[in-house]
C-alpha cells in the first residue's frame, strides 16, 4: 500500500513537472522570439543612427564651406554701430561650426 502511494506521488510529481517544463519551453520560445525582435530594432536604429551622423557630419561641412565663401567675398560696408555687432556674431557662428 505504501509503494502504491509512492507510485502515485512520483507519477502526480512527474506530471506537475512535465507541465511546468511544457510552461518553461513555451516561456523560452517567447523570450528568444522577443531577443530576436529587440535586435533587428537594434541593427535599424544602429543604422538610422549612422546614417544620421553622416548627414550631420556633411551639413556642418556645407555650412563650414558657405561661411567660408561669405568670408573671402566683399561686404558691403556696414554702419558704424553694428559693425560690432556683426563681426561677433559671425565669429560666434564660425567657432561654433568649427567646434
Amino acid at each position: 500500500m505504501r509503494k502504491q502511494r509512492h507510485l502515485e506521488d512520483l507519477r502526480t510529481q512527474t506530471g506537475q513537472l512535465r507541465s511546468e517544463n511544457q510552461a518553461l519551453a513555451d516561456r523560452l520560445v517567447d523570450v528568444v522570439h522577443r531577443c530576436l525582435l529587440f535586435r533587428r530594432d537594434n541593427d535599424r536604429l544602429r543604422a538610422e543612427s549612422t546614417a544620421l551622423s553622416h548627414r550631420l557630419s556633411a551639413l556642418r561641412h556645407l555650412l563650414v564651406v558657405r561661411q567660408l565663401r561669405l568670408l573671402s567675398s566683399p561686404l558691403p560696408p556696414a554702419p558704424v554701430a553694428a559693425r560690432g555687432g556683426f563681426a561677433s556674431a559671425y565669429e560666434q557662428t564660425l567657432a561654433s561650426l568649427i567646434a
